[in-house]
C-alpha cells in the first residue's frame, strides 16, 4: 500500500432526516397543548393530525402566539401564521413577505449539497411567476386574468 492510499479517508454520507422523519421519531410522545410551554408547540408534527389532536395546538397558537416561531433540527427556523386574516395579509403582501430568495423548510442549509441542480417550488415563488404557474396548473394560459 502506498503512503497516499494510507492517508486516504473513506467518505461516509451524512444521514439527513426530513422534518417528517424527525417528527415520526419524536412527535408521537408530544402531550396536549395545555401541557406544553407555548415555545414547544410545533404545528408540523404529523402525529397531531394522524391522531386527530391538532385542534388544541392550533387553538393555543391562535390565542397566544398567532405568529409563532419554531426551530427544529431537520427543518431549521420557520414561522407559523395561524390566523386567517394574518395568512391573507402575508400572502397578499408578497413584496414584504417574499420567499423569492428561497425557503429552508427541510434539511439545514449547511447539510445540503450545493454542487447539484437546484429546484424551485411553488411556495417559494412570488407574483408574477407564481401567478403564471398557478394559472397554467389549472388549465389557463398565463395571460388570462384570474
Amino acid at each position: 500500500m502506498t503512503d497516499t492510499a494510507k492517508d486516504h479517508q473513506t467518505w461516509e454520507p451524512q444521514v439527513v432526516r426530513s422534518p417528517e422523519q424527525e417528527q415520526a421519531a419524536v412527535g408521537a410522545t408530544v402531550p396536549d397543548a395545555s401541557e406544553l410551554d407555548i415555545a414547544e408547540i410545533n404545528p408540523i408534527n404529523a402525529h397531531l393530525f394522524l391522531e386527530n389532536r391538532w385542534q388544541s395546538h392550533f387553538e393555543r397558537l391562535r390565542n397566544e402566539d398567532p405568529v409563532h416561531f419554531n426551530e427544529i433540527e431537520s427543518a431549521g427556523r420557520y414561522w407559523s401564521i395561524t390566523k386567517y386574516d394574518d395568512v391573507r395579509h402575508v400572502d397578499g403582501d408578497w413584496k414584504t413577505f417574499s420567499s423569492a430568495d428561497g425557503i429552508t423548510l427541510g434539511p439545514r442549509v449547511d447539510t445540503v449539497r450545493t454542487d447539484g441542480p437546484t429546484m424551485s417550488s411553488f411556495i417559494s415563488m412570488d407574483p408574477p411567476p407564481r401567478r403564471a404557474t398557478r394559472h397554467c396548473s389549472v388549465g389557463r394560459s398565463a395571460q388570462e386574468p384570474p
